[in-house]
C-alpha cells in the first residue's frame, strides 16, 4: 500500500509540475510574440526606444523577482501557510509598492534623459513596474505554497491580457497608447491572481516549521539574485540604450530580444526549483537535485541554441527586421545567454542555503563587472565576448561551490 501511494504520489508531483512548465512555457510565447510584433511594425530605432523603455520593467524584474522570492520562501518555510497570516505579507508589499512609486516619481526625469524618452512614457512604465511588483509579490504566495498549476495558469492569463492590450493598439504606432494599454492590463492580472490566492487553500504548517535560511531574512540578497539573472537582455540593453546610438541600440536590441529566450526558460525552471532547495538546504540532496537540474537545462536549452547557432540570419529575421548587424552578434550572444541561464541555477541555489559571503562576495562584484563591460567595451563584438566569458565563469563558480562543499560535509 505504501509503494502505491508513494507512486500516486509522485505521479500526480509529475503532472503538476508538467502542467506548470506547459502553461509557462505558453506564456513565455505570447510574452515573446508581444515582443517580436512591435519589432516587425516599428522601425529599428522606435524598437531600440520601445525595447529599452520595457527592458526598465524587466529589468525591475530583479526586484519583483526578489519580493516574489522572498514571499515564496516564507511560505516554503511554513512560516505564512494560513490565509489569514497573508495579512502580514499584504502590508508589506503595499509598502513596496509605495516605496518604489515613490522612487520612481523622482528618477523619473534622470531616466528619461538617460534614455533619450519622453517623461510621459518613463510614467506609464513607472505605473506599469508598480502593478507588476504587486502581481509578482502575489505570484509568490502561489509559488512558496507549490500551487504551480494556479501559478502557470494566471502567468498565461496575464501574458493573454498583456497580448490583447498590443493588439488593439500597435496598428496606431503610439509607443505611449501602447504601453498605456499593457498598465490596464495589469489591473484584471492583479485582481485575478489575488482572487486565486483567497480561494485557494495552501498547506497547513506542522508543529516544527522550519525558521527560513539566513538570507530569506532580509529582501536584499533576492535583489541581487535577480539582478545577475535578469540582466542578460535587459540590464545590458539599458546600458546600450544609453551610451550608444539609436540604430546600434536598435541592433542590440533584436540580439537582446532572441537571447532572452533562453533566460526565460530558465526562470520557469528556477521558479519549480527554489521552494525545493528552501525544503532541502540543510541535506546533500540539495546538491544532487542541483547538479541534475543543471544537467536537464543544459540539454533542453542546448536545443534553441543550437538552431540559433546554425541559422542566425534567419532568427533574427523571425524576430524583427533583417539585419546583417543583429545576425553577426547573435551567436555570440546566445552563448553567453545559454551560460547565464544555466548559471542562474546555482544562483537560486546558494540564495536557498543563506550562503551570504556568496552572495554578497561574489554575485555583488559579479553584477558591477557585468555593468563595466556593458559601460565601457564599445565595440559590440567585443562586449559580447566579454559577457561570454563572465557567463562562462557564473557556470563555474555555480558548480564548483556547492559541489566542494557536499564534499567536505561527506568528510
Amino acid at each position: 500500500m505504501g509503494i502505491v501511494e508513494s507512486t500516486q504520489r509522485a505521479a500526480g508531483t509529475a503532472i503538476r509540475y508538467g502542467t506548470y512548465l506547459t502553461l509557462s512555457g505558453a506564456a513565455s510565447v505570447v510574452l515573446l510574440i508581444y515582443m517580436v510584433v512591435p519589432a516587425h511594425l516599428l522601425g529599428r530605432s522606435e524598437f531600440g526606444l520601445f525595447s529599452s523603455l520595457f527592458s526598465l520593467v524587466v529589468f525591475l524584474g530583479a526586484v519583483f523577482t526578489a519580493a516574489q522570492t522572498y514571499v515564496a520562501g516564507i511560505i516554503a518555510s511554513q512560516q505564512h501557510s494560513a490565509a489569514a497570516d497573508l495579512r502580514p505579507l499584504v502590508s508589506r508589499i503595499v509598502l513596496w509598492c509605495a516605496v518604489l512609486a515613490v522612487g520612481w516619481t523622482f528618477s523619473a526625469p534622470l531616466v528619461a534623459h538617460w534614455l533619450r524618452a519622453s517623461i510621459l512614457s518613463v510614467a506609464i512604465v513607472g505605473v506599469i513596474a508598480v502593478a507588476t511588483l504587486a502581481w509578482a509579490a502575489l505570484l509568490g504566495v502561489l509559488q512558496g505554497g507549490g500551487r504551480f498549476v494556479a501559478l502557470g495558469a494566471v502567468n498565461l492569463a496575464q501574458a493573454a491580457l498583456r497580448m490583447a492590450a498590443l493588439v488593439l493598439t500597435i496598428g496606431t504606432g503610439d509607443i505611449n497608447l501602447v504601453l498605456g494599454a499593457t498598465a490596464v492590463s495589469m489591473v484584471p492580472a492583479i485582481v485575478l491572481v489575488a482572487v486565486v490566492v483567497r480561494l485557494g487553500s495552501p498547506r497547513q504548517s506542522g508543529q516544527g516549521a522550519s525558521r527560513p535560511s539566513v538570507a530569506l531574512g532580509s529582501i536584499l540578497p533576492m535583489l541581487i539574485v535577480g539582478l545577475v539573472v535578469g540582466f542578460p537582455g535587459v540590464g545590458d540593453l539599458i546600458i546600450i540604450r544609453a551610451v550608444h546610438d539609436a540604430e546600434t541600440a536598435g541592433d542590440f536590441a533584436v540580439v537582446a530580444l532572441v537571447g532572452r529566450v533562453l533566460i526565460f526558460l530558465a526562470i520557469v525552471v528556477n521558479t519549480v526549483l527554489f521552494p525545493l532547495f528552501v525544503s532541502e538546504r540543510d541535506s546533500l540532496r540539495g546538491t544532487r537535485t542541483l547538479l541534475v537540474a543543471t544537467g536537464v537545462v543544459s540539454v533542453i536549452l542546448a536545443v534553441p541554441l543550437g538552431l540559433i547557432l546554425l541559422q542566425p540570419a534567419t532568427i533574427v529575421s523571425l524576430a524583427a527586421l533583417p539585419s546583417t548587424a543583429a545576425a553577426k552578434l547573435l551567436p555570440a550572444y546566445a552563448v553567453a545567454s545559454y551560460l547565464f541561464a544555466v548559471g542562474s541555477l546555482g544562483c537560486y541555489f546558494q540564495l536557498a542555503r543563506g550562503n551570504r559571503t556568496y552572495l554578497f562576495g561574489a554575485l555583488l562584484p559579479f553584477i558591477g563587472l557585468l555593468m563595466g563591460f556593458c559601460a565601457f567595451v564599445t565595440e559590440l563584438a567585443q562586449l559580447m565576448l566579454c559577457l561570454s566569458g563572465a557567463a562562462l565563469l557564473l557556470v563555474v563558480i555555480n558548480i564548483v561551490v556547492p559541489v566542494r562543499a557536499a564534499h567536505e560535509r561527506c568528510h
